[in-house]
């Protein structure tokens, strides 16, 4: 009977806890909220490394970075209300438009949320690589194509 109880009061959620009246930042890490037990089920991690961002105290302060890579946390990509399906893509419709969605802002309703992180996908990267030994490397190309520029503009001598 105890054991059923406690069952009852465990509450999963995605990246952070749903208390009664919404969601509450502060309790994603800790264990207990309004007599639930809490239990994240995507862990905080840093979108750009993926490690484990456990350790650190919510709320995210602005300027807070990954212990592992020093990548700035308080991003849009690590926000739960970030959407690239949506205007401005935020799911929140009164937040001011961030521009670079990579860099620290001053958004109000940033929320961190878990499983931010996507590693990369190795077919991808293979198709990129195959791309770059068909066409050669941008940098190289740009400047063939100036120097072709300016060959076929050349006024001819005399």
């Amino acid at each position: 009977e105890a054991a059923r109880r406690r069952g009852s009061q465990i509450q999963q959620v995605g990246a952070l806890s749903q208390c009664c009246s919404g969601v509450c930042i502060q309790t994603a890490l800790q264990p207990f909220h309004s007599g639930r037990k809490v239990v994240l089920v995507d862990e905080l991690v840093c979108f750009h490394c993926g490690v484990s961002l456990a350790d650190m105290t919510l709320p995210l302060r602005r300027l807070e970075v990954c212990p592992d890579c020093d990548s700035e946390l308080h991003v849009c990509l690590m926000c739960r209300y970030y959407d690239t399906h949506v205007a401005k893509s935020c799911r929140e419709p009164i937040a001011e438009e961030v521009r670079d969605k990579r860099r620290a802002n001053f958004c109000d309703y940033f929320t961190p949320r878990g499983g931010a992180y996507i590693p990369p996908d190795p077919e991808a990267e293979q198709a990129q690589a195959q791309l770059q030994s068909l066409f050669g490397d941008e940098a190289d190309s740009d400047k063939s194509s100036l120097e072709q520029l300016d060959d076929l503009f050349k006024k001819p001598p005399g």
